[in-house]
Formats: C-alpha cells, structure tokens, sequence
C-alpha cells in the first residue's frame, strides 16, 4: 500500500538519513533564502537592483543544472547519491556566499549554485517511487 512505502522512508535507515539530510539542508537554504539579499545589501553596500543580475545567473544554473545534469548524474550515482551530491554543492554554494570578498566572486558561486535545485524533482521522484 501506499501508507507502506511512505513508512519505509522513516524507517529504512538509509532512506531515513536521506530524508533527516533534506530536512536539515532544505531549512537551511529556506533560512540563507529568506536573509540572503539583505546580508548581501549590508555586506556589499550595493542596493537592490545591482543583486538582480546575480539572481538571473542564479537562475542560468538552476535551469542548466535540472536540465543537463540530472540524467547523467543519475546514471553515475543513483538516486540517493544525486541527493546527497545536490545537497553537498548547495551547502558549498551557501558558504562561498558567506565567505566571497567582492560581488565578482558572487557572481562565480552563483554559476554553480543551481546544483543545489537538483535535489528538489529527485526527491519527489524517490517519495514517488517508494510510495507506489
């Protein structure tokens, strides 16, 4: 049933270190989302508009990320290796924000930033699947 397969996420312990991962990672970037702009407004001393090129680049990668790289990541490592691989670069991506000493390095971390969307049509794959 399908109550089954969703129970087997909690207790399977390796699905149930996947979900512990997405949980803790997706607060995380909910809570770098929520603050990233002003943190970068007040690091920076830029206003508003000059973040929204970054933002599109942001974007570029997200898009080239879930279109490009999916498949051939799937095919190398799985699909909990895709999580575990999204979740890694998303967290390096929220530290190379934190850590980048001008707006011109934002704008190489932001590059690969969208690696970190990888993991969102992965894991709705995966509860998919071991829901069915």
């Amino acid at each position: 049933s399908q109550l089954r397969g969703l129970l087997r996420l909690f207790t399977d312990p390796s699905y149930r270190l996947i979900m512990l991962l997405v949980l803790f990672c997706g607060t995380g970037g909910a809570g770098v989302t929520a603050i990233w702009a002003l943190f970068l407004k007040e690091k920076f001393g830029r206003d508003m508009r000059s973040l929204g090129p970054i933002l599109a680049v942001i974007a570029l990668s997200v898009v080239a990320s879930q279109t490009l790289l999916v498949a051939p990541l799937h095919r190398l490592l799985g699909v909990k290796g895709v999580i575990l691989f999204s979740l890694v670069g998303g967290t390096c991506a929220e530290i190379g924000y934190l850590l980048a000493p001008t707006m011109g390095w934002l704008y190489f971390v932001a590059s690969w930033g969208g690696i970190s969307s990888i993991s969102t049509p992965v894991v709705a794959a995966l509860l998919t699947n071991v829901a069915t």
